[in-house]
């Protein structure tokens, strides 16, 4: 199997991990979870709504501080990007299970590559 990005110029490897399929699902359920467990308290609700604030902010001014560095570094920046989307090529290629949502995985045990149960 030849992989769609051989053909087409290399992206941000951390955008294409995060639009595989398993990545994006496991994401969701992670999220959902979070949400989900938030909700049970008023206490959980009010320190999750503060560590997600103190992250906001810690975010915002990391980002503030390593922009100067990364505007310096970015042809460096862009040649790891691109070994890495190479790597990530040969991955997906190893791996056709990322192609897959979590619904998809858990309704199958693999062993190496073959269907053992499939409920």
């Amino acid at each position: 199997r030849t992989s769609i990005w051989l053909w087409f110029p290399c992206q941000n490897v951390l955008k294409r991990v995060g639009s595989l399929p398993l990545v994006c699902s496991v994401c969701s359920l992670v999220s959902s979870n979070y949400t989900s467990i938030k909700r049970k308290s008023s206490y959980l609700q009010t320190v999750c709504g503060g560590a997600e604030k103190g992250m906001k902010t810690i975010t915002g001014a990391a980002i503030n501080t390593a922009q100067p560095l990364l505007t310096t570094f970015e042809p460096q920046i862009a040649t790891a990007n691109k070994f890495a989307c190479r790597g990530l090529d040969t991955v997906e290629e190893k791996m056709p299970i990322l192609q897959q949502t979590t619904d998809q995985v858990s309704s199958c045990l693999y062993i190496g590559q073959k269907i053992l149960v499939k409920i």
